[in-house]
């Protein structure tokens, strides 16, 4: 169910949310209202996709991968339940007293319960619960999350407090600084198959490579380091799931060292990269490089022959 969130105007102006595309931003801001009172949505990325972009041709598990990088959400599998969490959630919102508690266990597999009070609003007072053990010892909530848009009850949460404060998203404020990206969660995928975590670890190893291969050629060519921010680790972890692990960090080497006149007026963006990997791998694998000069001349090549073949059969010198 769609819950009544507020959106402050620090989302706007968050420079890292600000490196993606309009659309992934869209969907971080759909996100919150997605989500239960504790920041927790059920990671099925095609009910997500229905829920706030139902007419967009946009993948959407990939987007979320990308919030989950540039460190807004995180991606996690506990006691078998997938889940999407937004970071620092309840810095920023202020859910209805009566709002339900979640169902969703956090990244250690506990459900966060609530002290109610007569009346089934919080009383403030909370504790986890191990989700296996949750039938014996958490009785049913109040199913009353339809009055989330609600003006809250007397004992529920201040609308006052610090939490609504619009300016706790200021980027200066450090309140919305994403998560730390050290912190081990994992990432599963509802759009393709389930990856084991040996596969997670060759595709994290893929990355790692294919970026420190781009990284010293672009230093050697350029005598500078890339950039690297959310939007180009994303872009990373595409091209390491297009092309063969294995192969990812040449094409990205060969790349860098490609002078199609395109790519050097555009400086080896890694963007490029992506776009035209299919092209760059057979490029490398053939050694050949396709260039603006060597089109026009296998173009020039092919006409010739095509008129040599014309001249040929109107002289009656073929069959």
């Amino acid at each position: 169910m769609a819950r009544a969130r507020n959106i402050k105007p620090g989302v706007f102006k968050n420079e890292i949310l600000l490196e993606m595309d309009s659309t992934t931003r869209l969907l971080f801001i759909g996100l919150w209202t997605l989500a239960d009172r504790e920041g927790r949505i059920e990671d099925r990325p095609k009910r997500i996709k229905l829920e706030l972009l139902p007419f967009d041709d946009v993948n959407v598990d990939a987007m979320l991968d990308q919030l989950a990088d540039g460190g807004f959400i995180n991606r996690y599998e506990a006691n078998g339940v997938k889940v999407v969490e937004v970071c620092n959630f309840l810095k920023h919102q202020n859910p209805h007293g009566t709002e339900k508690d979640s169902e969703l266990p956090d990244i250690n597999g506990e459900l966060t319960v609530h002290e109610r009070g007569k009346n089934g609003c919080v009383t403030g007072n909370k504790r986890a619960v191990n989700v296996k053990n949750n039938k014996n010892n958490v009785k049913p909530t109040l199913d009353n999350s339809g009055l989330t848009v609600n003006p809250p009850l007397d004992n529920a949460l201040n609308p006052e407090s610090l939490i609504l404060n619009p300016d706790s998203l200021n980027p200066d404020s450090g309140i919305l600084k994403p998560e730390s990206k050290n912190k081990e969660v994992a990432q599963p995928s509802a759009l393709r198959e389930p990856e084991t975590a040996k596969d997670e670890t060759a595709l994290q190893a893929a990355c790692k490579q294919t970026w420190e291969s781009y990284c010293i050629a672009y230093k050697v060519r350029y005598k500078v380091d890339p950039v690297r921010n959310a939007k180009v680790n994303a872009q990373v972890k595409q091209l390491c799931k297009s092309l063969p692990l294995d192969e990812a960090p040449q094409v990205a080497e060969f790349y860098v060292f490609h002078n199609q006149e395109f790519y050097v007026r555009k400086g080896h963006d890694f963007g490029l990269l992506v776009s035209d990997a299919t092209k760059l791998r057979t490029e490398w694998a053939t050694g050949q490089m396709m260039t603006g000069t060597r089109a026009k001349q296998v173009d020039r090549t092919s006409s010739m022959l095509d008129a040599a073949e014309q001249v040929k059969r109107e002289m009656g010198w073929t069959a």
